[in-house]
């Protein structure tokens, strides 16, 4: 199943009065309708493999990064899971608790351990801990706990949460309790204050060498010594304001789920917080739980659906949308944004985790295509209008329609002004540029322009018109020659995108890369170029920044080439492939802002990237083949591998010899899209293939013999990960 993952935001309707934004680290948002299952998420945990399971109503949901199995609890709604050392996932729901394990095909089978009990004195399993020789099952007045394979319990009245930190098995309900052996001992002095200050604790943390409360309404407290203290933070007007339901903690960083109103970070140590709701970025505003996975992801189980906040990534999105990102410019301070809507301001450098106003720049509605400046003044062009700011100044020409571009040509008193039917001159009249003159000649519509720096030349391409070069007049206002430079090779009828790559001209296009021989006056393979960037390949975008790094659109996704000046050599720091499916395809946006920040266009807006931010990941993909179906008029199921390795040998009849073989990493940030290739070894052998977002592969009517299918991914240039199966 491929989802399509860009970064969604709440919808707004844009009227001329200004917005504010947040600019914040990037959220993957998974609707029901995604992975399929029940609308409510209880509870999230990681296993050691790297999946992501969670307590769904409808059972236990399980995510690869593909796949997203759910496994029912005989018709249960699900509260409760956590992954034992003994290769079980433990799990409880209403009335019942057990564990799954996987079969010989990749699934789960679910044991129910509590079949012997009555369903009453069961009640609802809210919580699971796990000790170093037993597993705790927390009910609603007993804590059922397995040991030795053998079911006990411990009995604690009104148990509203439980938490075992540092060994400590602790219960809050009437005062705060711990487990001594079998039996729980009340801490003195905590009923009152227990009572006092919450109707219920939502978190339990070890902080300090002490045991920090959360309170679902009344704040954070500290236990030490027998003594409840508050502990105050830039957090405490947010806490008394909003219901808390869930938390959870990794390091000094707290994350508190509210009822009604998203989840607020809260910074033990410095004390920043940062608010994260559904105006900048959720699906909904009601958490019912929290995970802090092991590359510091923040998975928050709602309502309805599932998000995960990217804490670290590189991706900086913005929570407001107005409109599709075509354009983006920095002029006297400021930043300007062109989009389908029109331009949009807002205050340069960007707050980042902090509300920004953003707001129209007046008399600018619709399609913006680009913006440039020049001679101070910032030229916005689009399907309506050609404008110019200056300054706090803006005036139109309102002779002319559809421009593509506004760029400056080699004389320095004259702009060149590509429309749908033509050029313009423009020239300046006192402090005012205006309309100068039409340029004679063909009427070239130029959605991709790029002008020859030391020559009169310029290049220009559509997908109705094909590519040229267009040779004007010493004056500019006439074209003095045209030749046409498709072929069969790289024919008319899609669009093409023209830059400067190494100081030559480079044509992406859906047949490769194209580079222009001056001596020879012809297009030619940029063979070299190709090599180090995708091989032959389709390219929608490609372009050469002030610091020789090269980025470029392929497969959908927006890539980087970095240029190492002292070593005079490109290299990737890691697999840098971003928003992938959130690109407008044939306008890709890259605007370099600063020595490690670039702004990009989207289909939703735009984001913020860090591209000199190096990601080290705490641990590695996770690779494997999941499944192997024959292929017929109902596929069938034939091997799977689960958490667990499946190592039995698989012999399929002869008579079944088309095949699918589904494979999947544990990538979750999206923004970092991954790549496979694979290949088959046997009587039937085949090179490596070409890179693709696929997760699946299939072959038909193979000979007879032994096989052994290979896929690999790759996060950099030195880590490598294949994955093999033998049949």
């Amino acid at each position: 199943m491929k989802m399509k993952t860009c970064f969604t935001c709440c919808l707004l309707f844009l009227v001329c009065a200004s917005l504010h934004a947040n600019w914040q680290c990037s959220i993957t948002n998974y609707a029901r309708h995604s992975y399929k299952a029940a609308s409510q998420n209880w509870m999230i945990m990681q296993g050691e493999n790297g999946w992501m399971y969670f307590a769904n109503n409808k059972g236990l949901l399980e995510f690869d990064g593909t796949n997203w199995p759910v496994y029912p609890i005989h018709n249960a709604k699900m509260r409760a899971v956590k992954a034992g050392r003994d290769g079980r996932i433990y799990v409880g729901g209403l009335q019942q608790f057990g564990y799954f394990v996987p079969n010989a095909l990749g699934c789960l089978d679910y044991v129910c351990l509590s079949d012997t009990i009555d369903k009453r004195s069961v009640g609802n399993i809210w919580n699971i801990h796990i000790a170093e020789d037993r597993v705790y099952f927390q009910s609603d007045n007993v804590m059922f706990y397995l040991e030795n394979e053998r079911l006990h319990r411990a009995v604690c009245n009104n148990m509203v949460s439980s938490a075992l930190v540092n060994k400590h098995l602790y219960v809050a309900g009437s005062g705060l309790s711990v487990l001594n052996g079998n039996e729980f001992i009340q801490i003195p002095n905590t009923t009152s204050v227990i009572d006092n200050i919450s109707r219920r604790i939502v978190g339990m943390f070890s902080y300090q060498d002490k045991l920090l409360l959360v309170s679902n309404q009344n704040g954070l407290f500290l236990y030490e010594n027998g003594t409840i203290q508050p502990f105050h933070s830039a957090a405490d007007d947010f806490l008394k304001k909003n219901r808390l339901f869930c938390s959870a903690m990794k390091g000094s960083t707290l994350a508190l789920g509210t009822v009604q109103n998203g989840v607020l970070l809260l910074s033990m140590d410095t004390g920043e917080t940062e608010h994260i709701s559904t105006h900048n970025g959720l699906q909904n505003k009601t958490i019912l739980s929290l995970f802090f996975d092991r590359e510091d992801n923040l998975w928050l189980g709602l309502d309805n659906g599932i998000d995960c906040i990217h804490l670290h990534s590189p991706i900086i999105q913005n929570s407001v949308p107005v409109g599709s990102g075509y354009a983006s410019c920095l002029y006297r301070n400021k930043l300007y944004l062109g989009t389908n809507q029109g331009v949009f301001v807002t205050d340069y450098p960007l707050l980042l985790s902090k509300e920004q106003e953003i707001k129209p720049l007046d008399g600018v509605v619709g399609q913006i295509y680009s913006l440039t400046v020049y001679d101070d003044k910032l030229f916005c062009v689009g399907s309506n209008f050609l404008g110019v700011l200056d300054g706090d100044d803006y005036y139109s020409m309102p002779h002319i329609r559809g421009v593509w571009w506004v760029k400056p040509l080699w004389q320095k008193d004259k702009l060149l002004a590509a429309t749908y039917t033509g050029y313009y001159l423009l020239k300046k009249t006192g402090t005012r540029w205006g309309i100068d003159k039409r340029v004679a000649g063909p009427e070239f519509s130029s959605k991709s322009l790029y002008l020859e720096p030391l020559t009169n030349a310029l290049w220009t391409a559509n997908k109705e018109g094909g590519l040229y070069r267009v040779l004007l007049s010493e004056n500019c206002d006439s074209i003095i020659k045209a030749k046409c430079y498709n072929s069969e090779e790289l024919p008319k009828g899609d669009n093409v995108y023209i830059a400067s790559v190494n100081d030559e001209v480079i044509i992406a296009s859906r047949e490769g890369l194209f580079r222009y021989n001056q001596q020879g006056d012809y297009l030619e393979r940029a063979d070299s170029l190709e090599r180090e960037l995708d091989g032959r390949t389709a390219y929608t975008y490609i372009m050469e920044d002030s610091l020789r790094n090269i980025w470029y659109a392929a497969d959908g996704a927006l890539k980087l080439l970095h240029y190492d000046a002292t070593q005079k050599k490109y290299y990737r720091s890691e697999n840098e492939v971003y928003l992938n499916d959130c690109l407008i395809e044939d306008f890709e946006h890259v605007n370099i802002l600063s020595k490690d920040m670039a702004i990009l266009g989207m289909e939703e807006g735009f984001s913020m990237l860090n591209f000199m931010q190096k990601r080290t990941k705490q641990y590695p993909l996770n690779l494997q083949i999941r499944y192997i179906y024959l292929r017929g008029v109902k596929d069938s199921l034939v091997y799977g591998r689960s958490y667990l390795p499946n190592e039995q040998p698989l012999k399929i009849p002869y008579k079944h010899n088309s095949i699918r073989i589904e494979y999947s990493a544990n990538n979750y940030d999206k923004s970092l899209a991954l790549f496979y290739s694979c290949r088959l070894d046997g009587p039937v052998s085949e090179p490596w293939s070409q890179l693709g977002e696929s997760t699946m592969k299939e072959y038909t009517m193979l000979p007879e013999g032994k096989y052994t299918f290979y896929v690999r991914t790759s996060i950099n240039q030195e880590e490598t990960i294949t994955s093999s199966f033998s049949f």
